[in-house]
């Protein structure tokens, strides 16, 4: 069949043989160190026992890898392996475009180590993040990157980072039957148009440069790259162009620029857990809505499956699950035992601040703005932004004694008040409508 495909496309002198690329014997040994140029797509989800990989007798085949599968124990994941096994067969000067799963970019443990000895030997030319419906017509909605490694060493060269929202296809569904239609457009034209049209050579980047905001691409350093990870979403023009103006108003005499870490403090790990109760009641991050509302009819009537993380009064919740969709919540005086989902953050504010100004905060535009571009996960559905990355966030407060300030505290204490009002109000609709229900029984 790939034959045939080749041939349809006037493709007539392909060299294609079936076999496992991993283990010695495949057709491509005879490649090693001698390829210029190697585009791929290797196979995501398999996994390879160590013992197996260890009967390699040198690290030709795994440059990186290779002492990792002599002394480890357990399974490699196949990306893994590939991104590996590719980086064997390039000559010197040669490039591999490959498109790998997040996992590889943005996962901690055995990606992260391969990425540090990548970046510290080769030269990292571009990242590319793909939307989900990329492989959706395949039955996956995985969240995949393109990576770009040329190999040569690492001189602090540019690296541009791109993120396509869209490649001018939707996948739906006919008859159970996933199929391809035409809509919107291929950012991937545009960002080719705007990489190639840099002359990297003559132009001086900064530490980075926004060269598009939609879709975005940015041209980085590589040593930003060392310090803060290979996340494309990480740079992503919006969250790029938000720090730039809050450094802005940081120059001004009128605002002071704070880090989340320098405003609370975390006590989500330091607290022990609750044994499950019928008096205790867990929120759930699907019990918050907009602007810190809590559903309290659905919280009395939810039964998890874990108890989940201590919580209580005055606390601040902020869910690190898809924070696309903002969710906030400073807990309000409950007559029961209370916990929370472990997607929560648990805070608390500070000696200067309230917890209805932290929240307050974070769900401004500009905090969102870097909270969603510092997300990373397998999928749009399941993104998550790390305890780390979210403390790192900046917020622009006016300083004391100016006029925006006084708008500010102003527009805190409104927020406050009416929050409160919000949710003593939802516990006392709760309250009447189960007074109801209690009179009429069967």
């Amino acid at each position: 069949l790939s034959l045939l495909n080749l041939a349809l496309f006037g493709i007539s002198d392909a060299k294609i043989s079936r076999g496992n690329s991993i283990q010695t014997g495949s057709p491509l040994d005879t490649y090693t160190g001698k390829c210029d140029l190697i585009l791929t797509n290797p196979p995501f989800g398999a996994r390879f026992d160590c013992s197996d990989l260890a009967s390699h007798s040198s690290g030709a085949y795994f440059p990186f890898l290779y002492n990792y599968t002599q002394s480890r124990g357990g399974y490699i994941d196949s990306e893994l392996l590939f991104l590996d096994r590719y980086l064997s067969l390039l000559k010197p000067g040669g490039t591999v475009l490959a498109v790998l799963p997040d996992s590889v970019i943005s996962s901690a443990g055995l990606p992260a180590h391969l990425r540090e000895i990548i970046q510290e030997n080769w030269t990292i030319r571009s990242i590319t993040e793909l939307p989900s419906v990329t492989f959706a017509q395949a039955g996956t909605r995985t969240k995949t990157c393109v990576l770009e490694v040329e190999k040569i060493q690492p001189q602090n060269s540019v690296v541009f980072i791109s993120k396509a929202q869209s490649l001018g296809f939707e996948v739906s569904s006919r008859k159970g039957v996933p199929y391809k239609k035409p809509e919107g457009e291929n950012d991937l034209r545009h960002l080719i148009d705007i990489i190639t049209g840099i002359n990297v050579d003559q132009k001086v980047f900064q530490d980075f440069e926004v060269l598009s905001n939609s879709p975005s691409c940015v041209a980085i350093s590589q040593s930003i790259l060392v310090e803060e990870g290979w996340t494309p979403s990480h740079y992503s023009s919006d969250r790029l162009t938000t720090l730039q103006q809050i450094e802005n108003l940081a120059d001004s005499d009128e605002f002071e620029i704070f880090t989340l870490e320098s405003l609370v403090s975390v006590v989500s790990k330091s607290r022990r857990g609750i044994l499950k109760s019928e008096a205790l009641k867990c929120i759930s991050v699907l019990h918050v809505g907009d602007f810190g509302s809590l559903n309290v009819r659905e919280l009395i009537e939810y039964d998890p499956k874990t108890p989940g993380r201590p919580c209580g009064k005055g606390d601040l919740l902020f869910s690190k699950i898809n924070p696309r969709i903002p969710r906030a919540l400073v807990v309000p005086d409950l007559p029961f035992e209370l916990t929370c989902s472990t997607e929560f953050e648990v805070m608390k504010p500070k000696a200067g601040h309230s917890a209805h100004e932290i929240m307050l905060l974070l769900l401004s535009m500009y905090a969102q703005n870097q909270i969603c571009s510092l997300t990373s996960g397998t999928s749009s559905s399941h993104n998550r932004i790390k305890t780390k990355e979210l403390l790192s966030i900046k917020l622009v407060i006016p300083k004391k004694g100016t006029q925006k300030r006084n708008k500010y505290d102003e527009a805190v204490k409104a927020f406050t008040e009416a929050n409160t009002c919000l949710n003593e109000s939802n516990i006392l609709l709760q309250r009447a409508w189960k007074e109801m229900n209690d009179l009429v029984t069967f």
